[in-house]
């Protein structure tokens, strides 16, 4: 129920039912439960830009389980949307060892290169995002701002030209 408001935006009332389930979890002693509020008032905070009290509920969901690749990813996320490029950078490069063909940690790592300037890290990485998923990747590469650095190179261009 707490993600159906989250999706029609009724973010206050959401988090309401998620720190309510959170309680009841933790009298359940329900860990999946508890790790699963944690998340979702995470995703809550980080949709409101309240990135430290997105970030104190990730650190929590992964007290639970320190390799759960979802709160890894919020946590890269959050710091990417915080521009802290060097934290953004480490937590995906995390999930890297978890999974190498998931194609949103190689998209998001081309992201935070192209931020950085290192265009050849970019590039690599918005290669292998591209061959993962090239609908998403290409679709995705045309509009985010996160490429202006790369934009105009050749590597670029042709990856935007590749047929999906």
């Amino acid at each position: 129920m707490g993600s159906l408001l989250v999706q029609t935006k009724d973010f206050d009332e959401a988090l309401e039912l998620f720190k309510q389930a959170l309680n009841q979890a933790k009298i359940l002693d329900d860990r999946k439960m508890i790790r699963d509020s944690f998340f979702s008032i995470g995703i809550y905070y980080q949709k409101k830009e309240k990135y430290d009290e997105a970030l104190e509920n990730c650190e929590k969901g992964l007290k639970i389980n320190p390799t759960d690749t979802d709160m890894l990813d919020m946590k890269a996320l959050i710091y990417l949307n915080m521009e802290k490029y060097d934290l953004a950078e480490k937590h995906f490069l995390e999930l890297l060892n978890h999974d190498t063909s998931e194609p949103s940690t190689h998209y998001n790592l081309a992201c935070i290169y192209s931020l950085l300037k290192n265009k050849q890290k970019a590039i690599d990485h918005l290669l292998v995002a591209t061959y993962l998923d090239p609908a998403a990747t290409h679709s995705d590469m045309d509009e985010d701002e996160s490429f202006d650095n790369i934009r105009d190179s050749e590597e670029f261009k042709r990856l935007q030209s590749v047929e999906v």
